[in-house]
């Protein structure tokens, strides 16, 4: 092989390696470009899934809450006496 072919050979060489360098470059990119959008969408889960699960505890609080104040509340009700039937029959219309 002759010298100029030689340097014929190792531009060619150089010239895919550029094109497979560029390639590269291209995809290493695309990657990081994927990578940063996959980051972001995990952090978005995170932080819906802490907001649903405050939000439940939150509504659950609540509940506990109402129960509670439900459950303590004392009631005085007035005393009522109430009519008794005595059986006879011919009072009933007048019982009820």
């Amino acid at each position: 092989m002759t010298l100029q072919e030689k340097k014929d050979f190792y531009v060619i060489k150089k010239r895919l390696l550029e094109d497979k360098l560029q390639r590269i470059q291209l995809c290493v990119a695309t990657l990081e470009s994927i990578n940063d959008k996959w980051f972001t969408y995990t952090q978005q889960i995170v932080t819906m899934k802490r907001k649903i699960q405050s939000d439940l505890t939150n509504k659950q609080a609540k509940k506990e809450i109402k129960f509670t104040l439900a459950s303590n509340i004392n009631v005085i009700l007035p005393h009522l006496s109430l009519p008794t039937f005595d059986g006879d029959p011919r009072q009933w219309l007048q019982f009820w």
